[in-house]
């Protein structure tokens, strides 16, 4: 009886462990001037998460611009550099790896604490049950449908804070999605957050680093330039065509 109880205990520690533990793969979407679909993977476990975006099958290696009634060929090959962001849960941190023209950055900011409405609302993905939520963050409204029964409070990307697993989400312009293509629950899912005692701050990132890289960008530009009847402007990033549009210290973003 003895052993009886304690195969008991075991079986049941270890469907526990197992809910907090595993890997996933979501389908990604970007849906702007450019459309762009692919492959993102999200591996967590109790202490955090690693999300990764894989290289896209569908992506041209040229782009095709018309300018003046001509076709101009430009080589636009995905970078070898592949986005990644973790969850350090124990230190409520999350970590970027960002490249930006050639430059590698290690990226840290506080872990985002987004405001979730829950609905009344479920339906099921991969015969999981999930709820709906809606949420903003940095510019966007977005619908979570994330599963209780996995009760980590991981998603896709920066996405969090809800009470179980996001499975699927869109923002409310449809220009930004992940979607669940199936998941793997492990016994014991392991990867190594990456050193970000000496990453720069978000805010630094933001508005020191980017800026002084865009700077260097005109600047070289500039330099190949000989056609002295041809102006270069300053290149500044659209970021409409980005998931963050705006940041919690600039204007405009809403107060919680």
């Amino acid at each position: 009886m003895k052993r009886i109880l304690i195969l008991l205990l075991y079986a049941i520690a270890t469907n526990v462990w197992s809910q907090t533990s595993g890997t996933l793969e979501y389908s990604y979407e970007r849906n702007f001037a450019i459309k762009y679909s692919t492959i993102a993977t999200l591996d967590f476990n109790i202490k955090g998460s690693k999300y990764v975006v894989l290289k896209s099958n569908e992506v041209p290696k040229e782009i095709v611009v018309n300018r003046e009634g001509k076709d101009l060929n430009l080589l636009a090959p995905e970078p070898e550099h592949r986005p990644q962001f973790y969850v350090d849960r124990v230190q409520d941190t999350l970590i970027s790896l960002e490249k930006k023209y050639g430059k590698s950055s290690t990226v840290k900011e506080s872990l985002p604490k987004m405001t979730w409405q829950l609905k009344q609302e479920f339906k099921n993905l991969n015969k999981i049950k999930c709820q709906k939520a809606i949420g903003y963050f940095r510019g966007r409204t977005y619908t979570a449908w994330f599963a209780k029964d996995i009760p980590v409070p991981y998603g896709p990307w920066k996405l969090n804070g809800l009470p179980g697993l996001i499975l699927e989400a869109y923002d409310s312009q449809n220009q930004i999605r992940w979607k669940l293509r199936k998941i793997n629950l492990t016994v014991d899912k392991t990867f190594e957050i990456p050193n970000y005692k000496n990453g720069t701050p978000i805010k630094e990132y933001i508005t020191v680093i980017v800026p002084e890289m865009e700077k260097q960008v005109f600047e070289l530009m500039k330099a190949r330039v000989t056609n002295r009847n041809v102006t270069i402007t300053p290149f500044v990033e659209d970021r409409l065509t980005h998931n963050e549009i705006v940041f919690e210290w600039e204007e405009g973003y809403p107060k919680q």
